[in-house]
């Protein structure tokens, strides 16, 4: 079990391409300047982290090498959501073996009709309880066009191998505050502006944090 906790400013960190492949050169020298900062951590194949365009083979090698590059304090966060459980189970494994302290799991979203509230309870307390990390819950319905109710927030926040919630800024209102009070839950902040103060923006996976600097000390 993950001994690293989700307090602090995470990076959702880009996986940058050269010529359709991935750098690994320059998500070397990435990796190697963001370890310097006083980011908390990293989300790791993630949207910004081209997850959708990456085989594989391909994620496991950035997220090795971001294990690798990053400051021992720092915590990661790997996106390993499937549309089916049985392989965001296996490859959940695969990333915790490597390393990650949690997995990220945005919702399957290909069989919509089919996605009640029952179903995504079901879909991550499967994940939850064969995996050896803690489980996180991605609501991203700019993406998915699914989104993660509160009442499925709540059932969750019951398991004790999930963690937490995080969702996009602009559908914080919509989770946050029913469940704020049951689950740590994060925002996923495209950029914060001073609109965002009052939600004490000290707790994050922030897309701006590219900028790990000015965004950590924020």
């Amino acid at each position: 079990m993950s001994a690293k906790t989700l307090d602090g400013i995470f990076a959702p960190i880009t996986t940058p391409f050269v010529s359709d492949e991935v750098s690994f050169d320059q998500l070397k020298k990435n990796i190697q300047k963001y370890s310097k900062t006083p980011l908390k951590g990293f989300f790791v194949l993630g949207s910004n982290g081209e997850s959708k365009c990456c085989t594989e083979t391909e994620k496991l090698q950035i997220l090795e090498l971001v294990l690798k590059e990053k400051a021992p304090n720092q915590a990661i966060m790997a996106g390993a959501g499937y549309e089916s459980t049985r392989q965001t189970i296996e490859f959940s494994k695969k990333v915790a073996d490597l390393g990650a302290d949690f997995v990220s799991l945005v919702t399957p979203s290909y069989f919509k009709k089919s996605l009640t509230d029952d179903v995504l309870i079901g879909f991550y307390k499967d994940v939850a309880e064969a995996v050896p990390v803690p489980v996180l819950i991605y609501n991203a319905p700019g993406f998915t066009g699914i989104t993660v109710s509160p009442k499925v927030v709540e059932v969750l926040s019951q398991h004790p191998n999930i963690a937490d919630a995080f969702c996009q800024s602009s559908h914080q209102h919509v989770v946050i505050d029913p469940v704020k009070e049951l689950l740590q839950v994060h925002v996923h902040h495209d950029f914060p502006t001073l609109l965002d103060i009052p939600l004490r923006l000290d707790n994050g996976v922030v897309s701006a944090a590219s900028r790990p600097k000015t965004m950590a000390v924020l």
